[in-house]
């Protein structure tokens, strides 16, 4: 009978132990997947900070010569008032601004198309932090999950080795 009592006893702590050290994975597991998560969403958090300075820096060049260019029409517009009065030599010149004036609004319009493209960029980064912060918890609640299952199964363990236990001490006694 004493025998039998210390394998249950000996049962009961390899029991104890396999679920202290179960915890303590889970546990682990659990805190360097928080660990990740946090370093990851750093990281991105980083770029998209970089990505929100790059673009902003983007628009204010435009914007900077959009301005110029704004001005430059105003001049242009000018000169092309004072020409239409002026002889015909100054009409050479009035053809020059007039094509310059042409480049500019071709090239405006590529900086608008640029700027464009960077607001889409930004979208896109948007929706991605969203897939990874909706992955990411995703992952939290499946870790959750399975610890939760684990300190399930092992109290389901404990459970029927006391029944046993409890049933060998009824027919011993």
């Amino acid at each position: 009978m004493e025998s039998q009592l210390g394998v249950f006893w000996n049962d009961y702590r390899e029991v104890t132990l396999e679920l202290c050290e179960a915890r303590t994975s889970a546990i682990a597991g659990r805190s360097e997947m928080e660990a990740a998560c946090v370093q990851e969403q750093h990281e991105w958090l980083r770029e998209k900070d970089a990505l929100q300075k790059a673009h902003a820096d983007e628009r204010s060049l435009l914007i900077a010569e959009i301005q110029q260019f704004q001005k430059e029409k105003f001049q242009a517009d000018e000169r092309l008032r004072w020409n239409s009065e002026q002889p015909p030599r100054l009409v050479a010149e009035l053809a020059e601004a007039e094509a310059a004036l042409r480049e500019h609004r071709a090239e405006r319009e590529r900086t608008v198309q640029q700027l464009r493209a960077l607001e889409l960029d930004e979208e896109e980064c948007r929706e991605l932090r969203a897939d990874a912060e909706a992955q990411l918890a995703q992952q939290l609640r499946e870790s959750a999950s399975g610890f939760q299952r684990t300190k399930q199964q092992l109290h389901a363990a404990r459970e029927d080795r006391m029944r046993e236990k409890q049933r060998h001490e009824k027919q011993l006694e």
